[in-house]
């Protein structure tokens, strides 16, 4: 649960692997509508999100209003512990 994580991040390393797949930021997907992976702010996370808000035609509005919210992820870096 995401209230346990206090701060931290979770990284589903089982994503990482043989015929798996995870979506770049701002990608179109291939479904109807044109759908685009997007950041979301925490507060956009609610049982009444609907993806498909996301796409090629409301995007550019989404960025001109809230701007690009994975810059600070190319920005900054993400320095991962040491595992041992």
């Amino acid at each position: 649960m995401r209230a346990q994580r206090r701060g931290r991040l979770y990284l589903d390393c089982l994503q990482n692997g043989r015929a798996k797949t995870i979506v770049a930021p701002y990608s179109l997907r291939g479904a109807p509508g044109a759908p685009v992976s997007t950041p979301l702010d925490w507060d956009e996370v609610t049982p009444r999100l609907d993806p498909s808000r996301y796409n090629l035609r409301t995007l550019p509005r989404r960025l001109a209003k809230k701007g690009d919210l994975f810059a600070a992820a190319l920005k900054n870096g993400v320095k991962l512990p040491r595992v041992d």
